[in-house]
């Protein structure tokens, strides 16, 4: 039952609530009362050396790959976590350790992914692809772990790059990030403003949909807009000198729109 529960992701605290507890003592066999959420938690220890086990014998004498990557529990404790899988194409990668870390540096992570290996008995020698974000920490880390495993490439997440990409042009691009902020305001709570901008949209022959939502945190999610606007920029300027909206955040964004902003 806990094995059942942890893999869905459902916490063990469902166990507190009284018709949860009714529902699988009248309809599951447990032989006996449930046990409480405590007692169930003590299973946790076993099932992870279960799982421990497992990942040892998936990974017996076969190349694999480490992935790295940090998180914070409900707390906001940085957790630094290793997964490990064999390199072969549709093999999952397993959680193996993680780690509570007070800082995370080069060395830190280095010594994690050298640990989760022993951990499941495997080498460093075995070890060919690293796999984590684009952060400098990791890229030194890579280095150390290449001086240990002459095979092992680095693989850093493409999205975090794309990322880093779309801050540097958002950094250059003032007027355009202007534009892109003003009017994301513009669209907020206003049917009004979104069926005028639907209807001028249409009139160019694009389809009726909304510029998607920049999100500075989500990735590669101000490009996604910038190139948007860029796209339909003819029908959002109609769109402007047409509307009869004569509210300051019209105005505002009509004064970027002509670089006067």
């Amino acid at each position: 039952m806990v094995a059942s529960f942890t893999s869905a992701g459902v916490p063990l605290k469902i166990f507190r609530n009284p018709e949860v507890r009714k529902w699988i003592e009248a309809n599951v066999k447990t032989g006996d009362t449930l046990p409480s959420e405590t007692t169930l938690r003590k299973l946790l220890t076993q099932e992870g050396s279960k799982d421990i086990e497992k990942t040892t014998e998936m990974c017996c004498i076969q190349s694999v790959i480490a992935t790295v990557d940090e998180s914070i529990d409900i707390k906001n404790r940085k957790l630094l976590n290793v997964l490990i899988g064999v390199a072969k194409p549709g093999s999952p990668a397993r959680l193996v350790t993680s780690t509570f870390v007070k800082k995370c540096d080069g060395a830190t992570v280095c010594q994690s992914v050298l640990d989760s290996l022993k951990l499941v008995g495997v080498s460093t020698s075995q070890l060919i692809c690293l796999k984590s974000d684009n952060a400098k920490y990791m890229l030194t880390a890579g280095k150390s772990l290449k001086g240990l495993s002459s095979r092992m490439i680095h693989s850093t997440c493409w999205s975090h790059i794309l990322h880093l990409v779309s801050k540097e042009i958002r950094g250059k691009m003032k007027l355009a990030d202007k534009y892109i902020s003003s009017f994301k305001s513009v669209l907020v709570k206003a049917p009004s403003r979104r069926e005028e901008l639907f209807d001028a949209l249409e009139a160019k022959g694009y389809r009726r949909k909304l510029p998607p939502t920049p999100v500075i945190t989500r990735w590669c999610t101000w490009l996604e807009t910038g190139s948007f606007h860029h796209q339909h920029l003819n029908a959002e300027l109609e769109w402007l000198q047409e509307t009869e909206d004569d509210s300051a955040m019209i105005h505002t964004l009509k004064k970027i729109a002509e670089g006067r902003a």
